[in-house]
């Protein structure tokens, strides 16, 4: 074998393989370098801002909501005044809700532990844990009349 001489014809295929794949190689470390150096703490906080957000989610639920049923603490339905249940339970880390029976929409992930009391006065208490942390909601029973119009737009 003899060594290439040098022209001004370019690249070898070989070369060029070469370079790509140092090229890919450092494109696909890139991202793992930047998720280690993001702080664990963004993390959090946006867990915390997600579960602030489906509270507020809930609350609204929670104003078209005529009955509270409670299944051995860990599922939750909510009967509305039009006589939709929506049945929420945790399955597999993820908090699940199915609407009268019907196919399931994922409300939460990486869940910890979701747990359902009732209270005295017809309400329930949720309480969620992710990341070693609580977060608790108090839903009482509704207000509203069924065919009673009120300005909250429910959202899902």
């Amino acid at each position: 074998m003899h060594a290439k001489a040098l022209d001004d014809r370019g690249f070898t295929l070989l070369e060029t393989m070469v370079a790509m794949m140092i090229l890919f190689s450092v494109l696909a470390v890139i991202p793992l370098a930047m998720k280690a150096v993001q702080p664990l703490g963004m993390e959090r906080l946006h867990h915390q801002h997600e579960m602030f957000v489906w509270f507020q989610q809930l609350q609204r639920e929670a104003m078209h909501t005529k009955e509270y049923i409670v299944h051995n603490r860990h599922l939750l339905t909510m009967v509305d005044t039009d006589g939709t249940e929506r049945m929420i339970r945790m399955r597999n880390g993820n908090l699940v809700q199915q609407v009268d029976g019907r196919g399931h929409t994922i409300l939460l992930t990486n869940i910890d532990r979701f747990l359902v009391e009732t209270s005295n006065d017809g309400g329930v208490r949720v309480t969620i844990t992710n990341h070693n942390r609580e977060h608790k909601q108090v839903l009482d029973r509704s207000t509203v009349l069924e065919g009673e119009f009120i300005s909250v737009k429910r959202v899902q």
